[in-house]
């Protein structure tokens, strides 16, 4: 039973933080840096199919990639992730 406990915890935690991840990625502005998180965090696929989907290639994949973050980042630094502001 307490094994049982655990593992609904676990997926409650874990749906905690897929939720919150969907919040974040909903507030990135730029459509494409939005899809490719997606992609990548909410569906797990791997680069290679990143970039086929999306057409890119693996360095504009990964240019890309970097904008998203940092649009995630300041989700952090300017607080939005505490007061729910988008």
């Amino acid at each position: 039973m307490a094994l049982e406990q655990d593992i609904k915890d676990a997926q409650a935690e874990y749906d905690a933080l897929i939720a919150d991840m969907e919040t974040r990625i909903n507030a990135v502005q730029d459509s494409d840096a939005r899809d490719l998180l997606r992609k990548r965090y909410l569906e797990f696929l791997p680069w290679s199919e990143i970039m086929k989907e999306m057409g890119y290639s693996k360095s504009h994949v990964f240019r890309l990639h970097s904008t998203a973050v940092e649009a995630l980042k300041s989700w952090d630094i300017v607080g939005l992730a505490n007061t729910g502001n988008v």
